[in-house]
């Protein structure tokens, strides 16, 4: 630049300088210093318009002050980089914001001039950004929140635009504007990694419209709902946003929903994803806390009936079941009642070892000539893992693979079958010191731990070693060869292994009987299991061919060379190397981040089970309780094997099989951790024997939650037998009266059987009939004698005890009862008093149980004893005192007088649960007698605790079962309100109020002995 250049660049700026100079010297100072730096760097023209907007900047907001030293601060190289035009619009937007508030317009000049000095590109989304701000200033033009924004704003030029500032400025005035709480929402936008700045705009939206009616609740989905939105599939975010608007009402249901869509729309095809959005959407206009259940349980259902017009006929069924009562359609979105349950059963073509358990037992009888004994496993390929003890035969719980129920049957009775075969064809025998010839010592077990995914080694194991004894198979049944030959021809419909379709299939196809000569595969590929099926077709392979053919496999897996992956996340989470086999989203643009289902940073970030559901929805506070997920998996069985429609593809098959536990009874770190995020719940204060499920009745969706209860199986912690032992002392005068009672509930010793063929003597009766008819030249009956049979009484009786808290409770002395006796045919109430002195409720209930069982010892009934307690439908308790099959030991009668209060009364599970030990008892008459204190009640006995009617109605229900099973109930209370609900329970024949606690003792037996007469 020229030296006239120089002075007209300098002279712009000097003269602003003197302008200056009255009002404020040392700030013309530096724009004389700035002055000298640029006319070497700069052409007038910029300086004029540098000039001109630091000018327009001292105007607005003086002399010296912070928009001002900022631009006066910028490096002449940098001011020559940006040109005129963004510091002009940089000058714009300055003056737009301060025409309502100066510091707002300090703030964002400040902070944004920092943007356009570091990211040249910021200036094209300043003068957007300055308006939002600028409406934000109008607004709120006094709020000192105002400036922070502007501050924040002026930052985020540097990554987003306009639309995203506005709809950050309007979420802030519905969340933070107005409130006391502190303001972190301004300093940073959400992560949002993968979104353009429309998709993050509308994620906001979403914040700002639940914000409207929860203002913390709006901040959770400010933070959640980008990032979920970029882990859902491109083409499907605007169906999700559509559905988040329709929850938007709701933040608790919208965040819910946010965090599962993405993982469920990832393992759906594009098809699919439209379909369950479309249905999602349409759940939610009507029932919209039934939106993010059906979300949940989607997979589940598409597994069961598919994605077409059966999953349309599901929605329809649960949004009839909302017009009429929505909680009804969330817990049927939710799976949680029978008549879901029903309709999948109805449309599901899988088979589950429950249902055809007699079946497969017979069927192993037949060919082995012994009843094997089951056992139920989670198999995620085609065949079960290999039991080493050789005494069980692992099956699938469930099995879902082929489209046709029969199919999948077959499936089933081919695991058993190889189940029996490999104690037979020497798998058991397998000796890892033998095969590596060393002096190590250990079985398959151990084999299985040398590897480095010893899961994947056992898959590949199990589909080798059938393989391996499918000819012997082939010999020894040939009627099941012909099913099988059916499976693999779905498999492979041509019968042949091509080239492409490599080892893995190769494999796959010769283990479910192919022929080897129908396997094609390029040199060096597939010659080791080739090999081993000819070896096997020979009869000279042995488990360790099996054995050495699995190492080479493993290793081809781990190197990436076996097979492409499908639904392997957890597998593969564990080694982030391998996350590049899975199979990827089919979107037709290139994914961006958070986009591709098998990145590891997803599966870092978002762990999921194998059945899409989000890892968040159940994690655990505990460990899982061992009985508990054993529970639940003999009644709720899942596969991650999705039923296919069409073709099945083979490597698909062959790799989600070797995922699967390799041994009975071990399970694989992966599946442990699935399975504490599904089922997580607090430990029982004691061990528990055994974790039961039960479903419960909720009379507002008028049906059954499956599953809902989880009853713990515990023993009463005993006290030596001393309260036992005090109690008969004191009513040591009671007892003779309670025997002499119970002889009349006796029958006699005989009966007279009549009309007999043969007997013990002559029925006159009808001798004088037949000699009548003889006369009469009739048909004579030889029914003439009688015979007399021994009687003997057939009862089984179940004592149910309330052991809630409020039993605690003290109960007021008794008045002292007035001398006198009683008749012979009653009881007599005046026998003996009790003591005078202050007793709980509990202590009175043991001492009734006291004198009942040391009288039924005598009269020979059967009865068991158990009380009941709990927290909560997932910790309800069951304290087993005295099972049907023990008599009175000196370990029952402690455990009587062990007997303490516990928690809350949920009497249905607790009900439920102890039908269950009627099962196995031979009676001609059976009853159940619960003794409570109380109505029931639990903190999530239904929605509202100050309500009893859920619990009323579930009771009544399990009473209704009980009677419905051939077994008599009878309720007694010691709540003097009891008629108030009791007679909503059962019929009024059918429960007893005791007014006074202290005569339970007296009345137990007087009650058993009405409600067991003629047993």
């Amino acid at each position: 630049m020229g030296d006239a250049g120089e002075r007209a660049t300098a002279s712009a700026l000097v003269r602003l300088a003197d302008s200056l100079e009255p009002r404020s010297p040392g700030f013309a100072g530096r724009i004389r210093d700035l002055a000298a730096e640029l006319a070497p760097a700069i052409d007038p023209a910029l300086s004029s318009a540098f000039a001109q907007c630091l000018g327009r900047v001292v105007r607005l907001e003086g002399v010296g002050r912070d928009a001002g030293l900022a631009l006066v601060a910028v490096a002449p190289a940098v001011i020559a980089e940006l040109g005129a035009a963004p510091i002009r619009a940089w000058c714009v937007g300055f003056e737009e914001i301060g025409a309502h508030s100066v510091r707002a317009a300090q703030a964002f000049a400040v902070s944004a001039l920092a943007a356009l000095s570091t990211t040249p590109e910021a200036a094209g989304r300043l003068a957007a950004c300055a308006l939002a701000v600028a409406g934000l200033a109008e607004r709120h033009r006094t709020d000192p929140l105002v400036p922070r924004f502007a501050s924040a704003a002026g930052e985020a030029i540097a990554v987003r635009g306009g639309s995203v500032v506005e709809a950050w400025a309007r979420y802030c005035e519905a969340a933070v504007f107005g409130s006391r709480r502190t303001a972190t929402h301004f300093g940073l936008l959400p992560d949002a990694d993968g979104l353009g700045d429309e998709e993050l705009s509308s994620a906001i939206a979403l914040a700002t419209r639940a914000a409207t009616t929860d203002r913390i609740g709006g901040h959770k989905v400010f933070e959640a709902a980008p990032a979920a939105l970029a882990g859902t599939p491109r083409h499907s975010r605007s169906a999700v946003m559509t559905l988040g608007h329709l929850l938007a009402g709701d933040s608790a249901l919208l965040l819910d929903a946010l965090n599962v869509v993405g993982p469920v729309l990832r393992r759906l095809d594009r098809p699919a994803r439209w379909m369950v959005l479309d249905l999602a959407s349409e759940i939610a206009a009507v029932a919209r806390a039934a939106a993010p259940r059906f979300l949940r349980s989607v997979l589940r259902v598409g597994d069961a009936v598919g994605y077409g017009h059966d999953l349309e006929a599901f929605v329809r069924e649960g949004l009839a079941l909302a017009e009429i009562q929505p909680v009804a359609a969330e817990a049927f979105f939710g799976l949680e009642t029978r008549g879901a349950r029903a309709f999948l059963t109805r449309h599901d073509a899988a088979v589950l070892l429950e249902d055809v358990e007699t079946t497969l037992r017979g069927y192993l009888q037949l060919i082995e000539g012994e009843r094997m004994p089951l056992v139920g496993v989670e198999a995620l390929g085609l065949f079960a893992p290999i039991a080493t003890d050789g005494a069980t035969i692992p099956v699938s719980e469930r099995v879902n693979v082929f489209p046709i129920w029969e199919e999948n049957f077959t499936l089933m009775k081919l695991q058993a079958t190889l189940g029996t075969m490999w104690p037979q064809e020497g798998t058991l025998t397998f000796e890892i010191g033998r095969w590596l010839e060393s002096e190590d010592e250990g079985g398959l077990e151990e084999f299985f731990r040398r590897f480095e995914s010893p899961a994947a080694a056992a898959g590949i194991f199990m589909h080798l070693e059938a393989l391996r004894v499918m000819p012997r198979l082939a010999e020894r049944y040939p009627g099941l060869l012909a099913d099988v030959v059916e499976l693999r021809q779905r498999v492979f419909p041509r019968d042949e292994i091509l080239p492409e379709a490599g080892a893995a299939a190769a494999m796959l196809f010769l283990a479910l009987g192919g022929a080897v000569e129908r396997v094609t595969l390029p040199a060096g590929k597939g010659d080791e299991v080739c090999a081993l099926a000819r070896a096997a077709q020979a009869g000279e392979a042995t488990v360790y061919d099996t054995a050495r053919c699995t190492a080479l496999f493993s290793r081809l897996l781990a190197e990436g060379e076996l097979v492409r992956v499908y639904g392997l996340e957890e597998f593969l989470a564990d080694d982030p190397a391998l996350a590049y086999l899975l199979d990827l989203e089919d979107d037709d643009t290139p994914a961006a981040p958070g986009d591709d289902p098998g990145s590891p940073g997803d599966l870092a970030q978002e762990p999921h089970t194998g059945k899409g559901e989000r890892s968040d929805e159940t994690s655990p506070s505990v460990p899982v309780d061992p009985e508990l997920l054993k529970a639940y998996l003999e009644q709720n069985p899942e596969l991650t094997v999705h039923r296919a429609e069409g073709a099945i593809d083979p490597s698909g098959l062959f790799v989600a099989g070797l995922t699967g536990a390799g041994m009975a009874g071990d399970t694989p770190e992966s599946n442990r951790e699935s399975a504490d995020r599904m089922f997580a719940v607090q430990r029982p204060t004691r061990h528990a024997k055994g974790v039961h499920l039960h479903d419960e009745w909720d009379h507002r969706i008028e049906d059954y939650r499956v599953g809902w209860c989880h009853v713990h199986d515990l023993e009463v912690d005993g006290d030596n037998g001393t309260f036992f032992t005090s109690a008969l002392s004191e009513h040591r005068e009671l007892l003779p009266e309670v025997r002499r009672q119970f002889q009349k509930v006796k029958p006699e010793g005989y009966r007279v059987l009549r009309g007999l063929l043969d007997g013990e003597d002559f029925d006159l009766n009808a001798v004088v009939d037949a000699r009548a008819d003889m006369r009469a030249r009739h048909d004579t009956s030889s029914k003439l004698y009688t015979a007399r049979k021994r009687e003997e009484r057939d009862v089984a009786t179940l004592f149910l005890l309330d052991m809630s808290a409020s039993t605690d409770e003290e109960t007021e002395p008794p008045p002292s009862p007035d001398p006198g006796g009683g008749n012979d045919d009653e009881f007599d109430f005046t026998v003996r008093a009790p003591a005078q002195k202050r007793r709980r409720i509990i202590d009175i209930q043991k001492e009734a149980l006291v004198v009942m069982s040391q009288a039924l010892e005598e009269i020979g009934d059967l009865y068991a004893i158990y009380g009941f307690s709990g927290h909560g439908r997932k910790q309800v308790e069951l304290f087993s005192v005295k099972s049907f099959d023990e008599s009175l030991t000196m370990g029952v009668r402690s455990r009587i007088g062990g007997i303490e209060p516990q928690r809350s009364t949920r009497m249905g599970a607790a009900l439920r649960q102890a039908l269950t030990y009627f099962r196995p008892i031979v009676a001609r008459s059976k009853h159940l007698i619960l003794l409570s204190d109380g109505f029931p009640q639990d903190f999530d006995y239904g929605d509202d605790r100050r309500s009893n009617v859920y619990g009323l109605k579930d009771t009544a229900m399990a009473l209704r079962e009980a009677e419905q099973a051939g077994i008599s109930t009878f309720c007694i209370t010691v709540d003097r309100s009891g008629n108030d609900y009791l007679r909503e329970m059962c019929e009024a024949k059918r429960y007893l109020v005791i007014d006074e606690i202290d005569a339970l003792p007296l009345e137990l037996p007087k009650i058993y002995s009405e409600a067991t007469r003629g047993g």
